[in-house]
């Protein structure tokens, strides 16, 4: 997702005084915008692959660490998401919402992600805890066209839609029903994976697109340095010892970044 409206960032130091100011600052621009009908969008892309790029790739194709190069996957788009309406009841349409990535389209379906993997069932889990066991049940989460005949799904905190009255709480042979068909995507991707001891070590691979980035960076006015910056002044208040660790990983990133870094820390915590 791009945003149509462009990039804008804060300095450390302007992050850190309107978090004391004026925390919900970014709310705030985002409601007065829609109520003045600037409604904000982003552009929606999606990059695809078939499994044998996934498997001639040079990175895990996994790696949350790791982006698809555009030249090489290509982003496709394929909508549009504009916000044209603020909240009438905060808690009634925020609060309550649950979103969770397994919450599809049919046809659509999870990669074998492990973070992801992990997200499908972490989300709605924590729906569960938040909200009660009929989260779904709650309007925010219940368009309209969604009402389904579950009577084995009943019961419990947050059930607002009557609770199927003296329904029996199972399918029964006394009282027949007509089920719709259900269609079911039949070919199945497989992946195999190796499970091996985890000993890790960070090559100069590891650094190629934080490398980059870094040189995207130089297009934007004044974004290198304060990338230099933002990590110096956090590094600044480190025992030394980890003070020369983030030297190193920075200028394995480039040697410009890193000594930019080091001078900065230097300057706000110098060694006796």
């Amino acid at each position: 997702m791009i945003s149509d409206q462009g990039n804008k960032g804060l300095t450390n130091e302007e992050a850190t005084e309107l978090a004391g100011t004026n925390p919900d600052h970014a709310q705030e621009d985002l409601f007065k915008n829609i109520a003045k009908g600037n409604f904000p969008s982003w552009t929606c892309y999606i990059q695809t692959m078939t499994p044998e790029q996934a498997k001639q790739a040079p990175f895990s194709v996994f790696d949350l660490t790791k982006v698809w190069p555009h030249k090489d996957y290509p982003m496709r788009r394929f909508g549009k998401l504009t916000l044209n309406e603020n909240p009438k009841n905060y808690f009634a349409e925020v609060e309550q919402a649950a979103f969770s990535p397994s919450h599809t389209v049919p046809y659509q379906e999870a990669s074998a992600d492990p973070v992801l993997q992990s997200r499908l069932f972490s989300y709605p889990d924590t729906h569960r805890h938040r909200l009660g066991t009929n989260y779904s049940q709650i309007p925010v989460n219940c368009p309209v066209a969604s009402q389904v005949y579950a009577p084995h799904i009943r019961n419990g905190a947050m059930t607002v839609n009557g609770n199927l009255g003296s329904t029996p709480n199972y399918v029964s042979s006394f009282n027949p029903m007509q089920f719709r068909e259900f269609s079911q995507q039949q070919d199945q991707e497989v992946w195999t994976g190796a499970a091996c001891p985890f000993h890790w070590k960070a090559t100069d691979a590891e650094y190629t697109q934080a490398t980059a980035l870094y040189h995207v960076l130089a297009k934007y006015p004044n974004q290198q340095r304060n990338l230099a910056h933002n990590v110096a002044v956090h590094a600044a208040g480190a025992d030394p010892s980890v003070q020369d660790r983030v030297f190193e990983l920075f200028t394995r990133v480039h040697p410009d970044l890193g000594a930019a870094i080091k001078k900065e820390v230097l300057e706000l915590s110098p060694r006796k």
